[in-house]
């Protein structure tokens, strides 16, 4: 890190978000989360296709494609509700039913590229 620089990295990172981010939004049926800021320094995005339940796309992703993505709620279950408009009662519902609410996210970093 040092002998790159972290400006450099911060730099490249944001290019990595951004071409994901434009990616995304090309995509028919894909709901991005929290993505609203251009003013984004920790580089990961946050989405779910409608009409497939998130760890379905992280499975797809990695199996088919290679592509290591994490699924769930990353560790924040009541914002990701919050992000996906659902109610407490309902995340419950969810959870008992055995497909809790949850997200799927990338999380982008110098050791990505666009290739």
């Amino acid at each position: 890190m040092k002998n790159v620089g972290i400006n450099n990295i911060a730099k490249y990172e944001k290019m990595l978000y951004k071409h994901i981010k434009k990616g995304l939004q090309s995509i028919p049926r894909v709901i991005m989360y929290g993505q609203d800021s251009d003013r984004i320094n920790i580089p990961y995005v946050s989405f779910n296709i409608k009409g497939m339940y998130h760890t379905d796309v992280a499975n797809y992703l990695a199996y088919q494609h290679g592509i290591e993505v994490g699924a769930g709620t990353a560790g924040a279950d009541i914002y990701v509700q919050s992000l996906m408009g659902v109610s407490p009662q309902q995340a419950y519902e969810l959870y008992v039913r055995g497909n809790p609410a949850g997200i799927v996210r990338i999380s982008l970093g110098m050791y990505n590229s666009i290739n």
